[in-house]
Parts: C-alpha cells; structure tokens; sequence
C-alpha cells in the first residue's frame, strides 16, 4: 500500500476520535479533520476548550477514524497514535486553512461558518504510528505503518 492510497483512505473520512490523558484520567472527544502533508491530521478546536487545554498540556494521543454505518464484516477503519500541537505560524495557519476549506467546502458558504473558521485555533496531529483495518480484503486484515507512512 502506498502513501497516496493511505491518505486517499483517510481522506474518505470527516471525524477523528481522540483519547488523551489528564491528571492520569482517560477522556476523549471528537473532531472533524482534513489530512496536511504526508502524515498530519488537522482540525479546529477553541483554546478554551477542556481538551484544547489537557492537550496544551500533553499532546500525546490515540486516535481512531471509521464510519459509524459499517457492517462487521466489510469494516474499514484506522486506528494511530501522535503528538498534537497548536498550529501558531500565520504562514502556517493560512496554508492549513485553505486545506480544511476545500475539504468542508459548505464553510465558504455560511459567512457566519466562515467568521468562526477565521476566529478559531488550528491544530495538528502528528501520526506517528496508523493501523488500517479493513475486513472487506479478508477478516482481521491490517497494516501498520510508522513515521512518513513506511510499512511495518
């Protein structure tokens, strides 16, 4: 599997679940991301949120991504590890915004949508470690990769 198949797997998908620890508790929550470069999920999230603040803190995660509708036998999904961070970079922000506007397209359309994208935080996992399940190739089939998606 390539690095432009993975990313054209991931990219069928709208929600990442993170996991994250705080104060030696579990806790998780949802986001809705776009992929940057080779091996980095972005999403928004405000700062003042409670996981904005635990992931200040410790940026290590799980995460998984799959569709909610899927039947057990053909389930395709990911399941990976990283490091979040707050993307501060003006230079940066600008180039991730214009990917995650021409993934959720429908944002350009609501000004009021558009007048929170351009008052948010942007924020980057960096996967350094995926897991592809995918039952429709055969039951319990995966690949695993590290780093810049080299296979395991």
């Amino acid at each position: 599997m390539n690095l432009s198949e993975i990313r054209s797997r991931l990219d069928r998908h709208k929600v990442v679940n993170l996991s994250y620890q705080y104060h030696s508790e579990p806790y998780a929550c949802a986001v809705w991301f776009a992929l940057y470069e080779d091996n980095e999920l972005i999403y928004i999230s405000d700062q003042n949120t409670f996981h904005s603040n635990c992931l200040l803190t410790d940026g290590r995660v799980a995460f998984t991504v799959n569709k909610d509708d899927q039947s057990w036998e053909s389930i395709i999904g990911f399941q990976g590890k990283g490091i979040v961070h707050l993307i501060d970079d003006k230079k940066q922000i600008n180039s991730v915004k214009k990917v995650y506007l021409n993934k959720f397209q429908y944002i350009k359309s609501s000004k009021e949508l558009l007048e929170r994208l351009n008052n948010i935080d942007f924020w980057s996992v960096k996967i350094s470690w995926l897991r592809i399940i995918d039952n429709s190739v055969r039951f319990g089939w995966k690949k695993e990769f590290i780093g810049n998606f080299e296979e395991i």
